[in-house]
């Protein structure tokens, strides 16, 4: 008989468990919700950062590459691929903001209003591609000057001071252009 009254006692002492706790169903419960709600917080963050980039917020959207570095943007393939470089090494691909039909010019007060004809891209493997567009800042804070005419709109770029303008023509663009460098030859 004791033999028998010390297997049972051993079988009541070695049961096993068949499920969770409510304590431990709650824990998990509330560990999943905070990773959760951490995961949500970060990528909520990233989207809030994000630009949607376009001929008037480009400059906006580089400068947040640009400390202290150049920033090239260059789009190829008759505008339907933007690259990103930092330093002259790829950094992102950009969604293409472009379109394929626009005009790059450039002001100098001294010969006036001159279409400007975007630099090759040269590829990693030495390739070259014919770029549509450029913009470039540089660790001086200087940048592309140009002016960006498109279907409906145009964009001046100052060199360095200023942003962005939209104007409605080219002349009007010019006109300003032509407005800031007298006051810059005064001065």
């Amino acid at each position: 008989m004791k033999g028998l009254i010390f297997i049972s006692a051993n079988v009541s002492k070695t049961k096993m468990r068949k499920g969770f706790t409510l304590l431990e169903l709650m824990l998990v419960v509330v560990l999943i919700g905070i990773v959760y709600g951490s995961v949500i917080n970060v990528f909520q963050r990233y989207k809030d950062k994000a630009i949607d980039v376009s001929l008037i917020s480009l400059e906006k959207y580089m400068q947040s590459f640009s400390h202290n570095n150049h920033v090239s943007l260059v789009c190829i393939k008759r505008c339907e691929e933007c690259l990103l470089f930092v330093n002259e090494e790829f950094n992102q691909n950009v969604t293409p903001f472009i379109e394929n039909d626009i005009e790059l010019y450039r002001y100098d007060k001294d010969t006036g209003v001159k279409k400007l004809e975007v630099m090759p891209y040269f590829r990693s493997d030495g390739k070259e591609e014919e770029a549509c567009f450029r913009y470039d800042i540089y660790p001086d804070g200087s940048r592309t000057e140009m002016i960006v005419k498109n279907k409906t709109e145009v964009y001046a770029y100052p060199s360095y001071f200023g942003s962005v303008k939209k104007y409605e023509s080219l002349d009007e663009a010019i006109e300003q252009q032509s407005k800031a460098s007298r006051k810059v030859s005064e001065k």
